[in-house]
């Protein structure tokens, strides 16, 4: 069954994401020019843990996926918030309703989600076949979205903070798998 729901779901994909893009063409995000400024990318990695996000009040932000749980630690917040991840803006949609235009979220949100945040154009192909245009790359990682969008403003510097591609799982957990705790 499963073999055939996803058979018949790469035949509709391409009407339903054209669907999407005419109905909520308003809603897609467009890159403003932030040429001459220094962007910020809060990560959300361990050594997120040793930053002052005090430091960085009046630079413009954007933070990634779940980045709403260090505010219990810090009065900074983030410009805008981008998620990639179909599973997390499930779990995180009161926050997004709460604070729509904040986030910045994967197309296909709209799949299964209502909201009015702001959307981004995704495609597989490569980064540089996606660099001119509007769309981008989904990647293993929400950060390769966001600095995507970012680099699409033209900023004059990006300073990335938390990035922590190497942290080592505990061997209780698996990668991609989803665990309830």
């Amino acid at each position: 069954m499963q073999k055939i729901l996803f058979k018949v779901f790469s035949i509709i994909k391409p009407g339903v994401f054209f669907f999407i893009r005419i109905i909520y063409k308003d809603h897609y995000y467009v890159a403003e020019n932030n040429s001459n400024k220094t962007i910020l990318i809060v990560c959300n990695g361990p050594s997120l843990n040793k930053v002052d996000l005090e430091k960085f009040k009046n630079i413009r932000s954007y933070g990634l996926n779940k980045i709403h749980l260090i505010y219990n630690r810090t009065t900074w917040r983030p410009t805008s918030i981008v998620v990639s991840n179909g599973l997390v803006i499930r779990q995180i949609k009161k926050l997004i309703k709460q604070d729509p235009d904040r986030y910045i979220l994967d197309e296909k949100s709209k799949l299964f989600l209502k909201h009015s945040a702001k959307i981004f154009k995704s495609n597989t192909n490569s980064f540089q076949d996606n660099y001119e245009t509007d769309y981008i790359t989904l990647g293993a990682s929400v950060t390769v979205c966001a600095l995507q969008i970012i680099l699409k403003s033209k900023p004059k510097n990006v300073i990335i903070v938390g990035l922590d591609h190497n942290f080592k799982l505990p061997n209780s957990q698996s990668p991609n798998k989803i665990e309830i705790h």
